[in-house]
C-alpha cells in the first residue's frame, strides 16, 4: 500500500484538474479522443507497418460466432425438434383443431449453400393418405411480394432505376395519389417496404380483379394518400401490385407474367408461376377456411404481383438461396435486408418487403415475409447473417405464422448457434500465449491522474486476459499479432451477445481499440496504453 500511495499521491494543480476533466468526460458518456501525441513509452513503440495483417475477428455488437462454414446438416435432434413444432401447426387428416384449418405443409430449411433440409406433413385433402412432398404446388399469397422486390433490385442494377428513393412519377408520370400533408409522391423503396401511404388494396373486385394497369393508376389519381409518405408503416396490396407491374410494362415493355418467368428460368423455379394450368392444379392441395370449408382456386389477375403467385418448398428453397447469396456479394441486397420502420416497441420493423423481428435472444434480425389468402398460409425467413433461411407452406389457415417462424428459428439456433460461442471463443480469444506472464497481471493505475483512473487485468482458467475499469466496463484482450521487440498488443472486444449492452459500447467507442503491454525501460515496471482511448500511460502497481 505504501507503494501504491507514493504513486498515486502526486500533487499538482494542472494534474488534478486533468483528472477531474476526465472523470467528468466518462460521466456524460463522451470518449476522449487520442491526443495524436509524440510521447513514446520508455520502451520501443510498436508500429503497424500493415495493420491488415491482424487476424480480423468477427467484433460486431453483439458478437455473434461465424456458424455457416461449421454447418454441414442439420442434426438428427433438430430435425425432430423442427417436425414437432411443425406437427403442432396442422390438424390431423380425419379431425378438426382448435388453431388450425391446415392438413398439409411443406417445409425447407437451406444452410447457405451447403445443404437443404424438406419436412412434409399431413394430407393433401381432408380424408385422405396423400401425403405432399417438395414437388407438391401451393400458393404463395403475399410471400409473392418478394418477387415484385427482385423485380424493382434488378432494375436497379440494370440501371432502368436509377435510386429507389426516386419518386416514382419521375418514371411513370400517371402514378399519382392526392397527398393532403406535404408535396411527395412515392418512391420506389416505399412502395416496396409499406411506407408509401397508400390504401391497403387495389381499385378492383378482389374476387375477379380484371383490369389494366392503365385503370388502376386512373383510378387511384381520384384518390388520396392515407398517410405522408414515411410517417408510418400501412400495409398495401396495390403498392406492390403497382410496383411489379408498372417496372414490367413501363420500364420493360412486357407483362408482368413474362417478367416472373424471366426471373424463374434463371434460377430454374420450373414450378414456379402464375398461370393456373390444370397440371398446375392437379399438384395443388385443397384449401381450407377457418370453417373447414374448402377453398377453390381463382386467379387474383392483376393482384398477382401482391399474392397471386403459386410455387412449392423445393423451388421457394431456390429462392432463399438466391437472397442468400446476393446478400453476400451486393450491397444493394445487403441494404434491402435492413430495417427501414421500427415499430415503437422496438422488437419488430418494416423492411422492404420484410417483416422483421428484432429481438430474437442470440441477437440476430430474423427477415420474414408473411402472407395470408383465403385457405392459405406462408411465409419465408431467413438470417443472411447465417446464411440461413427457411419456408413454410400451407393448405389453412389459423396459425400465427411469425410465432412460428421465430419457434423454428429457436430451434435450430438453440443448438447450431449459440453453443457454437464456446467454439467461436476457443479461435477467436485464444489464451495469451507464453509472452504474456504473470507479471503483467494485477492493478494498474495512471499516475497523471492521481488515484482516480485505475485498471485491473485479469486471466481466466482459459487463458484468456480480461481488462476492467471503471467508466471502461469489462473487456476481452485478444492477441493481435503485432508483437515487436517485446511489446505485447492487443484488442479490446465486447463479451455479449445481447443488444443491450451495445448502445452503451457504440457511444464509448472502445472494441477494436489497440492495447500495448510492455517493461519500462526505465524501472522495469509493466505498462500498458491506449493510445486511442486515453494516451496516458497506466503504470502496473
Amino acid at each position: 500500500m505504501e507503494q501504491e500511495n507514493s504513486l498515486f499521491h502526486q500533487t499538482g494543480l494542472s494534474i488534478r484538474m486533468k483528472s477531474l476533466v476526465f472523470i467528468l468526460a466518462v460521466l456524460i458518456g463522451v470518449v476522449i479522443a487520442s491526443r495524436h501525441s509524440t510521447r513514446g513509452l520508455a520502451s520501443s513503440r510498436v508500429t503497424f507497418s500493415n495493420p491488415r495483417t491482424a487476424t480480423n475477428v468477427r467484433g460486431g455488437c453483439p458478437r455473434r460466432p461465424k456458424i455457416p462454414n461449421t454447418i454441414t446438416a442439420l442434426s438428427t435432434t433438430v430435425i425432430e425438434r423442427l417436425t414437432a413444432r411443425l406437427q403442432e401447426t396442422i390438424r390431423p387428416c380425419n379431425g378438426t383443431s382448435a388453431t388450425s384449418t391446415a392438413t398439409a405443409l411443406s417445409f425447407s430449411v437451406v444452410l447457405g449453400n451447403v445443404s437443404t433440409e424438406f419436412i412434409n406433413l399431413g394430407c393433401t385433402e381432408s380424408g385422405t393418405a396423400n401425403a405432399p412432398t417438395a414437388h407438391t404446388i401451393y400458393r404463395l399469397a403475399s410471400v409473392s411480394k418478394t418477387f415484385s422486390v427482385k423485380a424493382a433490385l434488378d432494375a436497379v442494377e440494370t440501371g432502368l432505376i436509377r435510386s429507389l428513393d426516386d419518386e416514382v412519377r419521375q418514371y411513370v408520370p400517371d402514378f399519382y395519389l392526392e397527398n393532403v400533408f406535404t408535396n411527395e409522391q412515392p418512391t420506389w423503396r416505399q412502395l416496396m417496404s409499406q411506407q408509401a401511404g397508400l390504401p391497403r388494396d387495389s381499385p378492383c373486385d378482389p374476387l375477379n380483379c380484371s383490369v389494366t394497369t392503365d385503370d388502376v393508376l386512373r383510378r387511384l389519381a381520384r384518390q388520396r394518400l392515407l398517410f405522408p409518405p414515411y410517417e408510418r408503416a400501412s400495409y398495401s396490396n396495390v403498392a406492390f401490385s403497382v410496383l411489379g407491374h408498372v417496372i414490367a410494362e413501363r420500364l420493360r415493355n412486357q407483362t408482368f407474367e413474362t417478367l416472373l418467368s424471366g426471373i424463374t428460368e434463371v434460377l430454374k423455379m420450373d414450378s414456379t408461376g402464375v398461370d393456373l394450368t390444370p397440371a398446375v392444379l392437379q399438384r395443388m392441395p385443397a384449401y381450407y377456411t377457418r370453417y373447414d370449408i374448402p377453398v377453390p382456386v381463382f386467379s387474383l389477375h392483376w393482384d398477382n404481383p401482391a399474392g397471386g403467385i403459386y410455387s412449392t418448398t423445393r423451388d421457394l428453397a431456390r429462392w432463399l438461396r438466391h437472397f442468400l447469396g446476393r446478400w453476400q456479394r451486393s450491397a444493394l441486397y445487403k441494404q434491402n435486408m435492413q430495417p427501414l420502420f421500427v415499430e415503437g416497441s422496438g422488437n419488430t420493423a418494416w423492411g422492404a418487403p420484410w417483416e422483421i423481428e428484432m429481438s430474437h435472444p442470440a441477437g440476430y434480425m430474423v427477415r420474414t415475409k408473411g402472407g395470408y389468402i383465403p385457405g392459405v398460409s406462408t411465409i419465408i425467413a431467413m438470417v443472411p447473417e447465417l446464411d440461413l433461411g427457411f419456408t413454410v407452406l400451407w393448405n389453412g389457415e389459423g396459425m400465427d405464422t411469425m410465432r412460428v417462424a421465430m419457434d423454428l428459428f429457436n430451434a435450430v439456433l438453440h443448438d447450431v448457434v449459440v453453443d457454437q460461442f464456446e467454439a467461436t471463443d476457443a479461435s477467436e480469444f485464444p489464451p495469451a500465449g507464453p509472452g504474456f506472464a504473470d507479471k503483467f497481471l494485477g492493478l494498474y493505475g495512471v499516475p497523471a491522474a492521481l488515484d482516480l483512473i485505475h485498471a485491473n487485468v485479469t486471466k481466466d482458467a482459459a487463458g484468456i486476459v480480461h481488462l476492467s475499469a471503471p467508466g471502461f466496463g469489462s473487456f476481452l484482450l485478444r492477441p493481435s499479432g503485432l508483437a515487436k521487440d517485446g511489446d505485447l498488443v492487443f484488442q479490446v472486444f465486447l463479451h455479449t451477445s445481447h443488444y443491450d449492452a451495445c448502445v452503451e459500447e457504440g457511444f464509448a467507442a472502445y472494441v477494436g481499440e489497440w492495447v500495448t503491454f510492455s517493461l519500462s525501460t526505465a524501472t522495469g515496471v509493466p505498462q500498458f496504453r491506449i493510445p486511442g482511448y486515453f494516451d496516458e500511460t497506466f503504470v502496473h502497481v
